[in-house]
C-alpha cells in the first residue's frame, strides 16, 4: 500500500525477516506486532513472549537505525512493550 500511494516522502520500502537489515538506517519504526492474549494465558505469559519480540526489535534499533530514529509503539500492552523496547535501544534518544 505505501508503494500504491506514491507518498513524496517515502524514500524505499524493504521487506525482509531481518530485524537489523529492516532498522538499518530507518528515521520511523512502526513496532505494530504484538501476541494478543489468549484464553487461560497469564499475563506473565503474554510478557514473556512479547517481551523477546520487543527486547530484539529494540536492540537492533539501537545497533542500525539513525540517529533521530522515531520509534511508535502499538502492541498491547503498548506502554509495557515500549518500555521493553527503549531499554534495549542503547543510544536511541
Amino acid at each position: 500500500e505505501l508503494d500504491d500511494c506514491a507518498f513524496p516522502l517515502l524514500k524505499d520500502v524493504v521487506a525482509t525477516t531481518d530485524m537489523d537489515e529492516g532498522f538499518k538506517d530507518v528515521n520511523w519504526a512502526l513496532l505494530v506486532g504484538s501476541v494478543p492474549r489468549k484464553a487461560g494465558m497469564e499475563r506473565g505469559d503474554l510478557l514473556g513472549i512479547n517481551g523477546k519480540v520487543f527486547t530484539g526489535q529494540g536492540k537492533a534499533i539501537g545497533a542500525n537505525a539513525a540517529p533521530d530514529v522515531r520509534v511508535l509503539v502499538v502492541g498491547n500492552p503498548c506502554n509495557t512493550n515500549c518500555l521493553i523496547a527503549m531499554n534495549n535501544a542503547e543510544g536511541v534518544p
